[in-house]
């Protein structure tokens, strides 16, 4: 059984799993198809087929139809979710396998997530599921697994995950990056990742006509891209733009951009097809490069938790990085993007003891 990808009458990017429609595959495929209808994230949607495949790979192992998962099998398949990586059940379920390493406890969270929400979605369309897979709505972060429906009970199956903090990264470590950037077109992304905090996504969605340099704004606008990309946000969001991303977005477009026309701001210039817009796969690749160059081993989302954390810590509120962040929610902000280590601790410190003395 395998993961694939299709491509609708429409040209939207579908994903559904590849194997016997009587191993459970079929309703999988139900399920997805409902999320690409519902216009869900392409990596969204790969994301919950990958999961729904080691789902019903391992029922399909056990010879165990979808129907009748209950949450007792569910627990087993936690288990050998963390006891194994294999892809499918070579092991007995109820075995401890200590010396082979798992996933992690938030991985198996959200392939849990995404079980429980295909079950959700079944039992909705009326197919004779256990009352123990769906009697509560998701919560807080799986409200995205759920069909609308939120409420304050959670899923019966919750793994406590260990909290860590992205990683971020200095002005020096960035400076390198830059220094590694072989075209003006390149320092321009690592500026809108960097300095403005834009997810990958929003940067390869970007137009000419959203960036207002009199103004030194941008918009981040909801819409379909040729090249898949996404903004991630639900309205029209205005964001400042900082001197800096202005100049390098002039110097790009007067020394690079001439001969080319496109109304997206980030195009292929160096490999065909010439002016098309950049896609996630380019920018993977970018980065791959960038790595090799500048010996720092990034990702573009470490640069926007870069951003949002040299805000805090020069004192910007909550509020005003969540909505430069495009955040729904200032939790979100404050949970995931904003980082104090010890120093800045001892900073507060000496703050507070200024501010009594």
């Amino acid at each position: 059984m395998r993961v694939r990808k299709r491509v609708l009458h429409d040209g939207q990017a579908c994903y559904e799993l590849k194997g016997d429609a009587a191993d459970g595959t079929g309703a999988a495929n139900r399920y997805l198809l409902y999320l690409t209808n519902l216009d869900r994230s392409p990596n969204t949607i790969r994301a919950y087929a990958t999961d729904l495949r080691l789902w019903i790979g391992w029922l399909t192992d056990l010879a165990r139809p979808w129907e009748s998962a209950d949450l007792e099998l569910l627990g087993q398949f936690v288990h050998w979710l963390r006891t194994s990586r294999s892809g499918h059940s070579d092991e007995v379920v109820t075995r401890l396998i200590s010396a082979q390493p798992g996933r992690s406890p938030k991985t198996v969270n959200r392939v849990v997530g995404t079980v429980f929400a295909f079950y959700e979605f079944h039992a909705e369309a009326g197919a004779p599921i256990s009352r123990q897979l769906i009697d509560f709505r998701a919560t807080h972060h799986d409200y995205k697994r759920s069909l609308g429906r939120r409420s304050s009970r959670r899923r019966p199956i919750t793994l406590p995950e260990p909290s860590t903090r992205p990683a971020t990264l200095s002005a020096a470590q960035v400076g390198n990056l830059l220094r590694a950037c072989e075209h003006r077109r390149d320092r321009l992304l690592i500026g809108f990742w960097w300095l403005a905090g834009l997810r990958v996504g929003q940067t390869l969605g970007l137009r000419h006509d959203d960036i207002d340099a009199r103004k030194a704004q941008l918009r981040i606008v909801p819409r379909a891209n040729p090249n898949g990309a996404r903004p991630k946000v639900r309205e029209t969001q205005t964001v400042p733009l900082r001197p800096e991303i202005l100049e390098l977005y002039g110097e790009y477009v007067r020394e690079e951009l001439q001969s080319v026309e496109s109304d997206y701001v980030f195009v292929n210039l160096w490999c065909e097809p010439l002016g098309s817009p950049m896609t996630y796969s380019a920018v993977d690749g970018l980065v791959r490069r960038l790595r090799a160059h500048s010996g720092e081993n990034f990702t573009p989302h470490q640069l926007r938790h870069t951003f949002a954390t040299d805000l805090h810590r020069e004192g910007v509120s909550l509020e005003v990085i969540s909505r430069l962040l495009t955040h729904r929610s200032i939790s979100t902000t404050s949970d995931l993007y904003l980082h104090l280590d010890v120093e800045d601790l001892r900073a507060g410190l000496e703050m507070a003891k200024r501010a009594r003395s």
